[in-house]
């Protein structure tokens, strides 16, 4: 199967808006904002560094990016070239079909999820995964852990090993099902392994979809939407 490129452009200055970009690409939507992952930044730090050409001008620090394709990253580019502005490296994303898929998810279904906010409610995994029945689902907790609000509910983030959520456990049966609740989360969260505890005690490997990036990330999202 064909896979697409798409390209992380960070939002700081010169080109710090999503409507720039929409005007930049002559985009008809708004492309969507979302918080910058460690692991991004760092990869365009390294860029930066690759592709510095004697600049002494210091960018500053990107907390949030838009995804785009090919066309508005050349327009973008091209942009940049044509006004003489410095910006932040564009990095491209190649998806892969196990692109968020863990050990745990590689080892066979049904595989353990843990689920926290809204979808602690087994009537809304019912609707997102389509069943015929309410599925079941267990009382338990992750360490590692901790829960930030944003506009949309509720994330997951890395936080300290003393850290602990609260939430509940369903044993996802398949790759198709996986799919669904992570087309539910959207762009700005991923699959991530994780130690659950049950309430009887028992500890098992399992998976939990947390947010990309950090506390402070989100944070600066949801003040920008807000």
């Amino acid at each position: 199967m064909a896979t697409t490129t798409s390209y992380i452009v960070f939002l700081s200055p010169p080109l710090s808006t999503p409507e720039q970009i929409q005007e930049i690409g002559n985009l008809s939507q708004l492309p969507k904002v979302r918080p910058v992952s460690g692991e991004e930044f760092d990869e365009g730090e390294q860029l930066g560094e690759e592709n510095q050409d004697d600049q002494d001008e210091q960018l500053a620090q990107p907390t949030c990016c838009c995804m785009v394709d090919r066309s508005t990253k050349d327009a973008i580019l091209k942009w940049a070239c044509s006004n003489a502005i410095s910006i932040r490296p564009i990095i491209p994303i190649i998806p892969t079909e196990s692109a968020d898929t863990t050990q745990a998810l590689r080892a066979g279904y049904p595989v353990p999820y843990f689920l926290y906010g809204s979808l602690e409610s087994p009537a809304l995994v019912q609707d997102i995964l389509v069943l015929d029945q309410l599925p079941t689902l267990q009382s338990a907790t992750v360490k590692g852990y901790e829960v930030r609000d944003w506009d949309r509910g509720q994330a997951v983030v890395a936080s300290t090993d003393a850290a602990t959520v609260e939430g509940r456990v369903y044993m996802v049966p398949s790759e198709e099902a996986v799919e669904l609740l992570a087309d539910h989360y959207g762009f700005a969260f991923e699959a991530a392994s994780c130690r659950i505890t049950y309430r009887t005690g028992e500890d098992v490997d399992g998976n939990v979809f947390r947010y990309r990036g950090d506390r402070l990330g989100l944070e600066d999202l949801k003040s920008r939407i807000d």
